[in-house]
């Protein structure tokens, strides 16, 4: 955990700024005006809920009682918290390490929704990171910080990894805590794993950011328009935002998320961004522009520079 990039964080809920109070390795309380809220196994947890778990949590790491506070914020049927919570305790407290791949075969196995996993098991071999890594030149040259929004279970940042020396800062922010997990307890570095859901805002202060991405998770934003007004809040001048893998609305992918047609995405862009560019997936290296009738409107993607 990169305890240097703390102070880029705010309350998603206040927007007041965040004091660490303790902080014992990958365990610790952070707080704002509102509200205090753990650290959990090196994952900033910024989440309210009814169950009142960073409450929980809270009081679980004041008492130093670790396996409670990380059994606390596990999401998802019991099973799964089990088989996350095993996991845990065999890596950190004994050592013993089971592979990735192997315990995403296990959730498989043991879930309803095994398309989700078999997602997961082939995230590394999408286009969609590819595509993404190669925006993003610009902000590992400068040594900046990059926000990877819906950051899943870091295949990105593991690819940043894979093909060049990571020299930015990273913040990756990921609604489901047992994703983030994943990336913390598989991948190597000083990322920064943010458990937040951006709906209520994105949990960074102003004008600190290179640049943006969404990576095939913007469809399943429903308020697109703040979240777009947030990503400009959030990039300093001449940041930029880029959104990878969108479809607009139609019958076929009406079960993919909150699909958004370009044409709209280009009028409410135009409120915050200059230099917009489309392109389709299958050719990313062709700019579509103002040629709008060219672009595959069920995987398309964009990018978008703060002036």
């Amino acid at each position: 955990m990169n305890v240097m990039l703390l102070s880029y964080l705010r309350c998603p809920y206040c927007r007041g700024a965040l004091r660490k109070d303790t902080l014992d390795g990958d365990f610790g309380i952070i707080s704002c005006a509102c509200d205090k809220y753990p650290i959990v196994a090196g994952i900033i947890y910024l989440q309210k809920n009814d169950a009142l778990l960073n409450k929980h949590a809270v009081r679980a790491v004041s008492r130093k009682q670790y396996g409670r506070a990380f059994w606390q914020v596990l999401s998802g049927p019991r099973v799964q918290k089990m088989v996350m919570y095993c996991v845990w305790a065999l890596r950190c407290k004994w050592g013993i390490s089971i592979s990735r791949k192997n315990v995403l075969k296990l959730m498989k196995v043991l879930s309803t929704n095994k398309s989700w996993f078999d997602y997961l098991l082939h995230r590394d071999e999408s286009i969609d990171i590819s595509m993404a890594t190669n925006s993003l030149s610009r902000a590992s040259v400068r040594g900046e910080i990059i926000a990877d929004i819906g950051c899943g279970t870091g295949s990105l940042y593991e690819h940043l990894h894979a093909v060049r020396q990571m020299r930015s800062g990273y913040i990756g922010i990921e609604k489901n805590v047992n994703s983030l997990l994943f990336a913390r307890l598989y991948l190597e570095g000083d990322a920064l794993w943010v458990c937040s859901d951006i709906e209520q805002g994105i949990p960074i202060v102003d004008s600190v950011i290179a640049d943006t991405l969404f990576v095939d998770c913007f469809a399943w934003i429903y308020h697109k328009e703040r979240t777009l007004a947030e990503s400009k809040r959030i990039l300093m001048r001449k940041g930029t935002v880029t959104i990878v893998n969108i479809y607009a609305q139609t019958l076929r992918t009406k079960l993919w998320g909150y699909g958004v047609s370009p044409d709209y995405l280009r009028k409410i862009m135009k409120k915050y961004f200059s230099k917009i560019t489309f392109f389709n997936n299958d050719r990313p290296d062709r700019i579509i522009g103002l040629a709008m009738r060219c672009l595959h409107k069920e995987r398309y993607s964009c990018q978008a520079v703060k002036e």
